[in-house]
């Protein structure tokens, strides 16, 4: 499983763990991330994490469990979900019209 923490994203596997995302951010890059509000969800080895502060900032990050690479992306969710019988992810977009 993962989890944010304040010097990244943090994964657990096989009883141990590790910061995965040590290498893509420095702890004062990813508080600008917003990590205590992050809405996110584990699939396909991949952990999406979508943030707003509450104030404009808005995002998310996709972040490869496997060897950390991070990709971000210029959307906001309100709610993410995993499907395990159709091994499905859905996510609630966040629309200002």
């Amino acid at each position: 499983f993962a989890f944010p923490s304040n010097d990244g994203l943090y994964y657990v596997s096989g009883g141990s763990g590790r910061v995965i995302t040590k290498g893509a951010y420095t702890s004062k890059d990813w508080a600008k991330l917003h990590p205590q509000t992050f809405i996110g969800a584990y699939h396909d080895g991949r952990y999406f994490a979508f943030y707003n502060d509450g104030a404009g900032d808005v995002g998310g990050v996709i972040i490869n469990m496997e060897n950390g690479s991070v990709s971000t992306v210029d959307l906001a969710a309100t709610a993410v979900y995993v499907d395990p019988k159709t091994d499905t992810l859905y996510f609630n977009l966040e629309v200002q019209v």
